[in-house]
């Protein structure tokens, strides 16, 4: 938790003034009260804030984000949740609305509905990346917006923010092949998550386009350990691999050193995402970085204006918005050694 002396400094003001805003005391004019109070929320420390700022504008009602539980094998989820729920947060509050998080649990009775029932909720962020049919359906039973984080399906109507995957591939694929990686491999996690399946079909793509050997033999699933050791034995395995995201790549990693294998030494692994445990990994990985704040603020945002297109009466417009990713080099890749 940072200290009020750490983030007064990082806002550029007194600790004085800091006191003033967080503790909602007069001695500051309301520009300064309200500039410091968005401020204090973009960067995640919204909780610190007690109370509404005098003559800040009342609440229009409520946004919830929900959460569903995730399968473990598809990663950290809670270093997701976040900094995405504290840009969501920010751009509602910024707009009058508060915002609501709600675990769902359908298992364990705590269906959407029972969630939501009897708040003034006005629409809703949904993260959770492998939703049933079931659980669509019960979201639209809602009867109102809603937007999903980090997925989207080809073969429904539905409002979505997620990262560019193609463009993370991309650059994870360019990177590997700079430094000498020509058979590049894919390690999955066996998950049918709407997010990892495209990743996976755009390294296929990606590729063809730069005329690298592809083989299906090359894309193994972690939880299959003696597969991926049948094929590190073949002389023409592959020299690097990309994975799902940062846990199956760290997986994949120690399976690999398992294997008497180095990383990056003997061979090369890219992660996705750039969760915490992309840096304390050893070594740390190679991954691209999802913007998570922005994430979570466009998902609000796109959410705020299908609120508001439904209160004019107007037809509904679905949307898919995708932000683009940095490549961040650690140590996990290396120039390709012949094998």
């Amino acid at each position: 938790m940072i200290r009020a002396k750490e983030l007064a400094s990082l806002l550029g003001v007194s600790q004085a003034t800091l006191s003033l805003v967080l503790n909602d005391k007069p001695g500051i004019c309301q520009e300064t009260r309200t500039r410091l109070r968005r401020q204090i929320a973009e960067m995640g420390y919204g909780y610190m804030l007690s109370g509404k700022a005098e003559n800040e504008t009342p609440e229009k009602g409520s946004l919830a984000f929900l959460i569903y539980p995730v399968c473990p094998d598809c990663g950290d989820a809670s270093a997701f949740y976040g900094p995405v729920m504290e840009g969501a947060a920010a751009a509602a509050q910024e707009q009058g609305y508060s915002m609501l998080v709600c675990h769902v649990n359908p298992t364990g009775g705590c269906t959407p509905e029972r969630c939501l029932g009897g708040k003034d909720i006005r629409g809703f962020v949904v993260q959770k990346p492998c939703l049933t049919d079931i659980d669509l359906a019960e979201l639209r039973q809602l009867n109102l917006p809603f937007v999903m984080l980090d997925t989207y399906y080809m073969d429904e109507e539905v409002n979505s923010v997620s990262v560019n995957n193609e463009q993370g591939v991309w650059k994870l694929i360019a990177h590997l092949r700079t430094q000498g990686h020509e058979r590049i491999g894919y390690l999955g996690c066996g998950v049918e998550r709407a997010t990892f399946c495209e990743r996976k079909d755009y390294y296929k793509l990606i590729l063809c386009r730069l005329g690298l050997s592809r083989r299906e033999a090359w894309c193994v699933d972690i939880a299959q350990p003696e597969e991926l050791e049948a094929m590190m034995a073949q002389p023409d395995a592959p020299t690097a691999f990309l994975a799902d995201n940062d846990v199956v790549a760290w997986k994949g990693i120690q399976r690999l050193q398992s294997m008497g294998l180095k990383v990056p030494e003997d061979v090369s692994v890219v992660g996705f995402e750039d969760r915490e445990i992309a840096s304390v990994a050893n070594p740390a990985l190679t991954t691209v970085r999802v913007p998570d704040r922005t994430l979570g603020r466009d998902a609000a945002e796109l959410l705020l204006k299908k609120i508001e297109r439904r209160a004019k009466g107007e037809p509904e417009e679905y949307s898919k918005l995708e932000l683009g990713v940095e490549l961040v080099v650690r140590e996990s890749t290396a120039p390709a050694q012949n094998r």
